[in-house]
């Protein structure tokens, strides 16, 4: 995981110093991924600088965490206030990535006051993909709120 977390901020700074060629905004990031990836983007998201290693999450406003909410063993981070908005979409019944961890999750967000939606299928497993119609509309919405909040 640390070296595809490295990989991840790695690809978040290329974005950043090509963003002028690629017309991005690098001041309105959003990171997602589902399963390994989600766990992945919350890590980018919520990790922090520590005295031996810079973590640059400047631009980053948003998190969309398709199940991939990882437990304590594959968290390298912690939440705290200053991190990004956060949906999460997580099948109630997922095999491979229990929906404990979102909840656990959740609790976190809510203890540091960042905004967040927790969008549960229930009775679905792992990547949920015969209810993207459903939960896609709450995905466009809540980003639509933050970068409308821009």
């Amino acid at each position: 995981m640390t070296h595809a977390l490295e990989d991840a901020m790695s690809g978040l700074d290329w974005l950043r110093n090509n963003s002028e060629e690629l017309n991005i905004d690098k001041s309105k990031i959003i990171v997602g991924g589902g399963s390994a990836g989600g766990m992945i983007a919350v890590n980018l998201c919520y990790k922090d600088n520590t005295d031996s290693v810079k973590w640059d999450k400047s631009g980053i406003i948003g998190l969309v965490n398709l199940w991939g909410s990882p437990d304590q063993s594959w968290r390298m981070s912690k939440v705290d206030k200053n991190d990004p908005p956060t949906i999460i979409v997580h099948g109630t019944e997922d095999q491979s990535v229990p929906f404990v961890n979102s909840e656990q999750l959740i609790k976190e967000l809510e203890l540091n006051k960042v905004k967040y939606e927790l969008v549960s299928i229930i009775g679905a497993g792992h990547t949920p993909a015969s209810h993207m119609d459903n939960f896609a509309k709450n995905v466009a919405r809540f980003l639509y709120e933050i970068i409308s909040d821009q």
